[in-house]
């Protein structure tokens, strides 16, 4: 389910713009249902001046790496890491003077698998010279196989 948003001041100027892409889950099976085998049925108006749908985010090979484990803190009532959580792990990547000098231009981030309470999680990431912070992060599948599986993936435009 697509959903946009623009946010205005008090005086009517734009603050910021944003779309992202929503599912349902079964929470018995953790799985994604999809619309038309529901009979869930969410409406929406559309204005012209939406934004173009998020794009993927491949994964590659970054300089620099950080684990975090989802705390209960971190939960939302689906029992998963709530979305504004991945947020603020990504921004823990850089310092403060970093941020206090560095206003965020954009953000992309995408969920790809959802992230449990006690998950450990890589946080592989780097920042280029234009400013460009990107992270890829992921676990270990459940399945002791010892592949991994990607949780979400982020670039920040600062």
């Amino acid at each position: 389910y697509p959903r946009s948003m623009v946010a205005y001041d008090a005086q009517g100027k734009e603050l910021f713009r944003l779309i992202s892409l929503w599912v349902l889950m079964d929470a018995n099976t953790r799985a994604m249902v999809l619309p038309g085998k529901s009979d869930v049925i969410v409406e929406g108006l559309l204005t012209g001046s939406e934004l173009d749908a998020p794009r993927s985010l491949a994964p590659r090979g970054m300089t620099d790496t950080a684990l975090r484990t989802v705390t209960y803190s971190c939960l939302d009532r689906n029992g998963h890491m709530n979305n504004t959580r991945y947020l603020d792990w990504v921004d823990d990547l850089l310092p403060g003077d970093f941020h206090k000098n560095h206003p965020t231009r954009e953000i992309n981030l995408c969920y790809l698998a959802e992230a449990r309470e006690g998950q450990r999680l890589t946080m592989d990431w780097e920042l280029s010279e234009t400013g460009l912070l990107t992270v890829e992060t992921h676990r270990s599948k459940a399945d002791d196989s010892g592949k991994e599986e990607r949780v979400f993936a982020a670039q920040v435009q600062f």
